[in-house]
């Protein structure tokens, strides 16, 4: 028990022996990047998560939308202006962005040229026609087997206008709730 007892004073005294020869941060390091939005959500909102879950976390978000029990959209604290989830049934299904600044993993943007999502998920993605502007495109990409979900970014035929990720059905709801 005393060699136990002196080999961990003997680590701790190293520890702080060492402690300062740890690397230092450079003064040029930059800060924490901000949340992205992946294929499975949003920051720590994840989709599939109940609204239950979210209200545990502490969010309030769940409780608006009253009206709307089945279906509603909530703007979770953690979500910049610009972002929402829908909700259905009580579980998160749907996360959809509409202002520049708030990325994919991948990098891309409200705002990005067409172009640029093609490129990014070249091979994992298809162009339909959009339901509501003419020369307009839905850029769907499909996630590997194992994700759920998938993310669609609507453009104006040169622009991205908006993009969602979510579970089918819901994420294919071109009016969301409506």
């Amino acid at each position: 028990m005393r060699a136990t007892h002196n080999f961990i004073l003997g680590a701790l005294a190293s520890a702080i022996a060492c402690g300062d020869q740890q690397p230092k941060a450079s003064s040029g390091t930059s800060a924490p990047t901000a949340p992205a939005v992946s294929p499975v959500g949003y920051g720590l909102i994840r989709i599939g998560e109940t609204a239950h879950e979210l209200a545990l976390s502490g969010d309030s978000a769940v409780a608006s939308n009253p009206k709307h029990v089945s279906c509603r959209y909530v703007r979770p604290s953690s979500f910049p202006a610009g972002a929402r989830a829908m909700i259905v049934d009580n579980v998160i299904v749907r996360i959809d962005i509409d202002s520049p600044g708030i990325r994919t993993i991948e990098g891309a943007q409200v705002g990005d040229p067409e172009s640029n999502v093609l490129e990014l998920y070249n091979g994992h993605v298809a162009s339909l026609p959009n339901k509501y502007l003419k020369d307009g495109h839905n850029l769907v990409v499909w996630q590997p087997s194992t994700v759920t979900s998938r993310m669609i970014f609507e453009t104006d035929g040169r622009t991205v206008l908006r993009y969602r990720v979510g579970r089918q059905p819901a994420v294919d709801l071109v009016e969301g709730c409506g």
